[in-house]
């Protein structure tokens, strides 16, 4: 979503330097948008988090001379029209004079991972491609009923919006639907193969052919020469919903490729919000906190072996189905048992360790750590829970959770304490170290 805008440099009436993006934190935007903290960009945009509504969201700067960015704030209101489940919203947009130079901005709501960085790690699940697929086709299809386009999908745009499967919204204009599909076709290849598709007039790309049904039927018409003959979103939704299409699980060649990268930390969906935004190649971010008490270290004892769950897991966007645990598992998620008194002497009275199924224990390959950070208040409970930098999205999830269980010991003072959990998710086991947060 946050590719750079690109420009023909040739043409532009103004030549402007690479500017010192940093700089302008702090900085209000049309007197509206602070610049809270520069997530990244480049030479002719960058983008940074702010606020919107009193919550959180991403502004993107753009260098443009005058006519540029009147056409780039003409199209971004266009987009702010718009009004779909599964599109991130664009809450407004114009330009802004910044110091030597005219700026076009829009502000979006924030997301907290996307589609790509999941595929640097593994690809996709048979379910979880489905439960992506979905959304994005059916925002595809409202797109194309009034006449427009995506016009740049790939994983990158394909994002997480409150547990929301959410493609981008700042290139939508008129077009040609087929080239949607097209690149559609792309992106479901890649997902599930971590390959990339090619077009050719036969449509035999080795890489769809090892795609499950029904994505083999579908990237084929997707991708098929003649845009004449690829399916429209609704036909491709039908084909999703036929009771005649299930997801089997991958032809050998893409177990394979599942294979290679099953040392990954399997992720339940590549769009829990967890990890703040990631801007290009580098916006997951995150105030990275630094312990100042003692750590107390919490282990869970080892898993228990349990029989695999019949599928993988959801991806957001898709209904909940975890079963509901059996008493020993949730023994084994709390590591310590409430204590009422105060006398606590790590100032912690509850800890609750995330429940980890073991098909996704299993793929760990030596630890996977999450950091969360919890506010605490004056009666111990926890009221708000965050993750840091990094990290996985899936073991987040979980994490956050747990983190949302945690007791504290009440004080009488008032306002807010925080405090920083890191948890460690290993094969065996999951380990929390609890300490302040700085400054505290």
């Amino acid at each position: 979503m946050f590719e750079e805008i690109r420009t023909d440099k040739q043409s532009m009436s103004v030549q402007v330097s690479m500017p010192a993006w940093k700089q302008y934190e702090a900085e209000l935007v049309h007197g509206e948008y602070p610049l809270d903290r520069y997530l990244g960009g480049g030479e002719e945009s960058a983008v940074f988090l702010t606020r919107f509504d009193s919550g959180r969201a991403v502004i993107k700067l753009v260098c443009a001379d005058q006519a540029q960015a009147v056409e780039l704030v003409e199209r971004w209101n266009l987009a702010a029209n718009l009004r779909h489940p599964h599109l991130v919203r664009i809450f407004a947009a114009g330009t802004w004079e910044a110091p030597g130079m005219t700026l076009a901005y829009f502000v979006m709501e924030y997301a907290p991972e996307n589609l790509a960085d999941v595929l640097r790690e593994r690809p996709l699940t048979p379910d979880e491609a489905r439960e992506m697929l979905e959304p994005v086709v059916d925002a595809l299809s409202y797109l194309h009923d009034q006449g427009l386009v995506h016009g740049d999908l790939k994983p990158a745009n394909i994002l997480a919006v409150d547990d929301q499967v959410k493609i981008s919204s700042e290139a939508i204009s008129a077009g040609d639907p087929a080239a949607d599909i097209q690149a559609l076709g792309v992106s479901l290849v890649q997902v599930l193969t971590q390959q990339t598709a090619t077009i050719s007039p036969d449509s035999r790309d080795p890489a769809i052919e090892t795609l499950p049904v029904p994505f083999r039927e579908i990237a084929q018409s997707c991708l098929n020469h003649d845009p004449r003959l690829r399916w429209g979103a609704s036909q491709i939704l039908a084909r999703l919903h036929s009771p005649a299409a299930p997801a089997d699980n991958l032809p050998a060649a893409a177990e394979a490729v599942t294979e290679l990268v099953s040392e990954k930390p399997r992720r339940r969906h590549y769009v829990a919000a967890a990890a703040l935004v990631v801007v290009a190649a580098a916006v997951a971010v995150g105030l990275m906190m630094h312990r100042t008490a003692a750590p107390v270290p919490v282990t869970s004892p080892p898993a228990q072996p349990a029989p695999a769950p019949a599928s993988p897991a959801p991806i957001p966007g898709a209904p909940a189905n975890t079963p509901k645990a059996a008493p020993q598992a949730e023994a084994e998620r709390e590591a310590e048992p409430m204590r009422g008194s105060p006398s606590s002497q790590d100032g912690i009275v509850r800890r609750v360790l995330p429940e980890i199924p073991t098909k996704a224990r299993d793929t760990v390959h030596g630890k996977a750590t999450v950091v969360v950070r919890v506010a605490v208040d004056a009666s111990g409970k926890v009221t708000q829970a965050m993750l840091e930098h990094g990290g996985s999205a899936y073991f987040g999830r979980l994490a956050l959770e747990a983190a949302r269980q945690w007791q504290f010991v009440p004080t009488e003072r008032p306002g807010t304490r925080n405090w920083i959990l890191r948890f460690e998710i290993l094969r065996m086991e999951t380990r929390v170290t609890p300490a302040r947060a700085r400054g505290e």
